[in-house]
Formats: structure tokens, sequence, C-alpha cells
């Protein structure tokens, strides 16, 4: 087995779950054999297809309104309205693919990841694939589970977090009003930030195809859109509507995970500390 060791684990991080109940293993075991025989992990790949297209129609809907009826009040909110639907559809269809629950071949939903998440989005497939993994390996576990990188610097989350920072006397922002600024400023800046990360994640990791999926999807936005609004208006169109979807990405994704309890890794199974520990306000 020398091929698979990556290495020795930590001290301090046994190889085994010491919460384990025999009692949950086998009820899940159960649940998983009553879903595989009533057919809920056979995906229905045609509403998969219909997914994918309303997502191209309402992409193309948001650009035929503006080219065709011009920029009013009116057509700019429509054609906003449906780009950034369909840039929400979009995220939400790659994390199927990217999951590998579309097609038995893992390729399949590679490719089809890749077209969705960079073609349509201009964002590393890669990139999601790696910290959406590490994600779901631990979490609501700090820092381990990526998604909870504004603590503490931007938020203060879980109760267990929450008071460790004030035993230590340390404050970054201000936490009690945090509930009235989350609206603010997590939304639109989280996908911003993920547009120029992403980038960086695909020229450092010479990811070349994705970065030509990524190239097509700029120059196929400025294309559509320059001739429209000109070029400082289809820069400022393209930050709008990432800072849209980000309000949507966040209020969907995040308000899901950061009610739930958050600690450090405590080598407890995800069960254990969903159903011990009561979820966590947004202190």
């Amino acid at each position: 087995m020398k091929p698979l060791l990556i290495g020795e684990l930590a001290s301090d991080q046994p190889s085994f779950e010491p919460s384990k109940n025999k009692l949950i293993v086998e009820d899940f075991r159960e649940l998983r054999s009553t879903a595989e025989k009533l057919g809920l992990f056979k995906p229905n790949k045609l509403y998969f297809f219909l997914l994918l297209l309303h997502i191209l129609i309402l992409d193309a809907a948001g650009w035929f309104v503006l080219w065709h009826f011009g920029i009013s009040l009116k057509t700019f909110s429509i054609a906003t309205v449906l780009l950034t639907l369909a840039q929400s559809q979009a995220g939400w269809l790659q994390h199927d693919f990217g999951h590998l629950s579309v097609f038995k071949n893992p390729k399949w939903n590679r490719i089809l990841q890749e077209f969705v998440m960079c073609h349509l989005k201009g964002l590393s497939a890669n990139w999601w694939t790696l910290h959406h993994a590490q994600h779901h390996a631990k979490p609501n576990c700090f820092p381990k589970d990526p998604d909870l990188t504004f603590h503490p610097m931007l938020f203060s989350l879980g109760k267990p977090l929450s008071l460790e920072l004030g035993m230590q006397k340390k404050k970054y922002m201000p936490y009690n009003h945090q509930h009235k600024y989350f609206f603010i400023t997590m939304p639109p800046i989280v996908k911003p930030l993920f547009q120029i990360y992403s980038l960086y994640f695909i020229f450092k990791r010479k990811l070349w195809r994705e970065m030509a999926w990524s190239m097509a999807y700029f120059v196929r936005f400025f294309i559509a859109f320059v001739p429209i609004m000109g070029l400082k208006g289809a820069m400022g169109y393209i930050l709008l509507l990432n800072i849209l979807k980000s309000v949507l990405f966040t209020w969907i994704s995040q308000m899901n995970h950061i009610p739930m309890h958050i600690d450090y890794d405590r080598n407890l199974d995800w069960f254990s500390t969903q159903s011990l520990f009561p979820p966590s306000p947004l202190l």
C-alpha cells in the first residue's frame, strides 16, 4: 500500500471517531439501502438537460432584451434579473456535476462542470472542487472548512469560537453588529474575490483548458455587451452581475451553514456534531 501512503496522521489526529455510534451507522446504511431501492440515486438526465437549456435561454434573453429594446430602466432591470438568475442557476448546476451526480462516467461530469463553471461563470472548476471537497470533509470545523475563512477578521462564527475570542479579548470588528453589516459586507465581496482568486488559481496550477474556457466567458461577455453599453459600461455591468449573484449565493448557501454548530475539529462524526449541539445564531 506504499503508493497510496500520503503521510502519517499528527499525534493529535486519531484515525477513528470516538463518538461513532453503531446504531447511527446501521440506520444510515438502512436509509441508503432504502433510497437506492426507491431509485433516488438515479439522476434524471432530462431534468439536467432542461436545467442547462433554461440557463442558456436566460443568458441569451438577458442580452437580447438590451440589444433589441435598448437601455432603459425597465429593460436594464429585466436583463439584470435574467442574467443574475442564469448565473445563480449555473452555480447550482455545476455543483451537481462537481459531485459527479449526473453521469456514471466521471469524465462527462467533469467536462460539463468545466463548461458550466468556466465558460458560463468564468470561474475555475478545479478550484471549486478542491475547496468544496475540503468543506465536505470537515463541515463547520474551523479552520479546516474553507467556508469559514471570514472568521475572525470579519465575523465571529459559532459559540465556542466566539467565547474564545471574548476570553482572549480579541476584537477585529464590532461583532455585536455583525448581523447588521453581514448583508452589506459578505454578499457583495464573495463572488468578486472568488473571481480574482479563481483566475490566480488557474494560472498557478497551469490549468490551460480551464483558462481557455474562462477567457471565452469574458470574450463572449464583452463582445455581447460592449456594442450596447461601451467598454466602461460592460466592465461595470459584469461587476454588478458578480455582486448580485454573490448576494444570492451567499444568502442561499451561507445561511444554511452559519446557523449550524461551528467549532474546532473535535474528531466527531458530522451527524453527532449537528444533533448533539444546538444551532448557533449569527451572534
